[in-house]
């Protein structure tokens, strides 16, 4: 796969297609934006590029003029023991090519000593070497790594792109396609992760508890959130939970005030919204306000099931 052939930040794409016609390369360069949409992928072929014009022989999977780091251990942090492998290895030339490529993945993970211990070779770095560094949180790292780098800024994957890369999956439906790419918020990586756990019954789960706790069916309720609280046990889910409830009151909204059925992100559960339409419905600033809460529940460890349950029983009961 190429640069021009990858899906999604078009803008990014051109420039690095520029960079690799070019007689200089950055040492350090900087790819942040949000989780899963395309840096790895994208770095990856970025050095492919490159290394065809030296034309390496060997296969850039396994080649021994690029390196990874990436965090390790229980702590999910980059140990200072690697770093200082790292700056062994940027003083011993390239291998088979001209140039050598260390990529550090989620580079927000070091901790200061492990960043300030990269300085010196990030600002003087041999001859042919150069770094990648890749991070989803920009604001996390140390200003005095970041000012040593040229930044590159990913964004959010388009709708145009996203349905682009679902064309991958030919099995999905044209109903399930508009859904996963609703709740992918823009990240390849989400959207791989919806199609994953299809089988799982997620969101039919989640309209179920929605019908319940908007018609105050408690019982059924907290059955029901069992459940929910065991498919979407790994928190990494936590977002498409919260995505569902809120296009459900988009979409309640959307009917009160008659709008195109295209617009409906839940058309296939019309007869559930419209039941639900004779019940008391929060407006969506209160909606928006509801969730900022229900995010900040789940970041300090209160379990979903509970959390779900207090926005029921605030709004519906």
């Amino acid at each position: 796969m190429t640069l021009q052939s990858l899906i999604g930040n078009p803008r990014v794409k051109t420039l690095l297609q520029s960079l690799t016609l070019k007689n200089t390369l950055p040492h350090v360069l900087l790819f942040h934006g949000p989780k899963g949409v395309g840096k790895s992928t994208f770095a990856k072929n970025f050095i492919e590029e490159l290394l065809k014009k030296s034309k390496t022989t060997l296969d850039v999977s396994s080649h021994p003029d690029i390196r990874h780091y990436y965090p390790e251990g229980k702590t999910s942090m980059h140990p200072i023991s690697k770093m200082h492998e790292l700056i062994k290895e940027a003083k011993i030339p390239p291998f088979e090519a001209n140039q050598k490529f260390f990529v550090i993945h989620e580079s927000d993970r070091m901790l200061p000593s492990s960043s300030n211990s990269l300085l010196k070779i990030l600002e003087e770095p041999e001859d042919g070497v150069h770094f990648i560094l890749l991070t989803n949180h920009l604001e996390l790292m140390l200003s005095t790594v970041t000012s040593r780098a040229i930044k590159i800024t990913f964004s959010e994957v388009s709708d145009s792109a996203m349905d682009a890369f679902l064309g991958n999956y030919p099995d999905i439906t044209l109903d399930r396609k508009r859904e996963i790419i609703f709740l992918a918020n823009g990240s390849f990586l989400k959207a791989k992760e919806i199609i994953d756990n299809t089988e799982d019954n997620l969101t039919p789960r989640l309209i179920e508890m929605l019908t319940y706790g908007m018609h105050g069916a408690y019982k059924e309720l907290l059955s029901t959130l069992k459940e929910i609280d065991l498919i979407a046990e790994d928190r990494t889910r936590f977002d498409e939970v919260l995505n569902v409830i809120y296009y459900w009151y988009r979409d309640l909204e959307l009917i009160k005030r008659q709008a195109s059925e295209s617009l409906l992100f839940f058309h296939n559960y019309q007869k559930e919204l419209q039941s639900c339409l004779k019940c008391t419905i929060p407006s969506l600033e209160k909606i928006h306000q509801a969730l900022k809460k229900m995010r900040y529940s789940l970041s300090v460890n209160i379990k979903l099931r509970h959390v779900l349950e207090q926005f029921f029983l605030e709004y519906h009961f």
